[in-house]
């Protein structure tokens, strides 16, 4: 999560914002809008990442599971599917 500024500056000094492209598929948008909810509301219950990461690691692994990230949605009192959280985890997931 970033505040998107692409670290290019206009001839005043101000940061470039480039637009996200538009997604291609109905998958895209949908995790477009599930990272959103997700990091909305990180946002709103932790002060920084790895607080959240710290209290929602539970076997403190240094890694969540799929089970371990099933259970922070639910702590986080997302009303997401199974389905959509897999898709979010499998995104997300970069050991895979």
């Amino acid at each position: 999560m970033n505040s998107g500024t692409q670290g290019q500056k206009d001839e005043k000094g101000n940061y470039i914002v480039k637009p996200k492209p538009e997604p291609k598929t109905a998958k895209e948008q949908r995790l477009r809008e599930l990272l959103a909810l997700v990091s909305d509301k990180l946002k709103e219950r932790f002060e920084n990442v790895r607080e959240s990461f710290r209290i929602l690691d539970t076997d403190h692994s240094n890694k969540l599971s799929l089970n371990e990230f099933a259970q922070s949605i639910e702590t986080l009192r997302l009303k997401v599917s199974f389905d959509d959280i897999k898709l979010l985890f499998d995104y997300l997931d970069k050991d895979k």
